[in-house]
């Protein structure tokens, strides 16, 4: 019996990843604030995401502008790699961090009247590669939450 060829498999391989579907976000279920200060800000994002592939897909080189109350914050990065189980519907805990290079306390500052009313509007908006071996693809999301201030 012959062994498959190195090239049949990575047509096999590139052929099985051609068919890269896209991965639909349904929703943000809970935005976690974990640290803030004057500089920096990091936040847990409990995300729903469909991953309809029959592989698993990491998540990695996020491009996020972070808003709050319609204010830019800054460009937010993963603090964890997100692996995404294949052919599956579940919530993910998304850990994202970004410097806001001392505009968090002019913002919040501005942002007083969400103190009085108890609830202020995140934003995270950009794109993130989701990757399989060396197939790698794009997604765009935009994530908008209201926050409820206790």
């Amino acid at each position: 019996m012959r062994k498959p060829s190195a090239l049949l498999l990575v047509t096999i391989l590139l052929t099985s990843c051609a068919n890269f579907r896209d991965v639909t976000f349904h929703g943000v279920r809970n935005v976690e604030l974990r640290k803030m200060n004057g500089n920096d800000i990091a936040l847990t994002i409990e995300a729903e995401v469909e991953n309809p592939n029959n592989y698993r897909i990491k998540l990695k080189d996020p491009d996020v502008d972070l808003w709050y109350n319609g204010q830019f914050v800054g460009k937010a990065v993963l603090d964890s790699t997100v692996v995404l189980d294949k052919r599956s519907t579940r919530i993910y805990p998304v850990y994202i961090s970004a410097d806001t290079q001392g505009k968090l306390g002019p913002i919040l500052l501005g942002g007083l009247g969400s103190l009085l009313s108890g609830q202020a509007e995140l934003r995270a908006s950009g794109t993130v590669k989701g990757q399989v071996g060396i197939i790698s693809k794009r997604f765009p999301f935009d994530i908008r939450d209201t926050l409820e201030l206790r």
